[in-house]
């Protein structure tokens, strides 16, 4: 489930051609959903309710559509050495990063990476960062 999806429920044990109810989902938080329905559904506590997902096509449409546009930056998708800014962050760079963890203030590697990133130019490779 992701959120903007739809989820249709109806009354257990209602006739099969009973309406179904339409939900979105607005938030997902580990195992809790948060659903809203129109003013025309209302629940009780106890009721027990058929429940039917709804399929979201849009990432998909999103994939296949990526995988046929002409646009093909290879320098996101398959960058190369060329595509790289090898630039060193400058220790004022570093210090200029003020961690919501402090902890992290002990770390200059990590503290480097994340400077590194900051410092990037618009339109740069994704980084991709090995380590704990």
């Amino acid at each position: 489930m992701l959120v903007g999806d739809y989820i249709l429920v109806r009354r257990s044990g209602d006739s099969t051609d009973s309406a179904w109810y339409q939900g979105c989902v607005h938030s997902i938080r580990f195992d809790i959903l948060t659903l809203y329905f129109s003013d025309d559904f209302s629940n009780y506590r106890g009721n027990k309710y058929d429940v039917r997902f709804v399929y979201n096509r849009l990432p998909e449409r999103r994939k296949h559509y990526a995988a046929i546009s002409p646009y093909k930056p290879m320098r996101l998708l398959f960058p190369d050495k060329i595509h790289i800014e090898n630039k060193r962050v400058t220790p004022a760079e570093v210090l200029a990063i003020k961690p919501v963890n402090r902890e992290l203030q002990s770390n200059y590697e990590q503290l480097e990476a994340v400077a590194a990133i900051v410092n990037q130019p618009p339109g740069s490779v994704p980084f991709i960062i090995f380590g704990p």
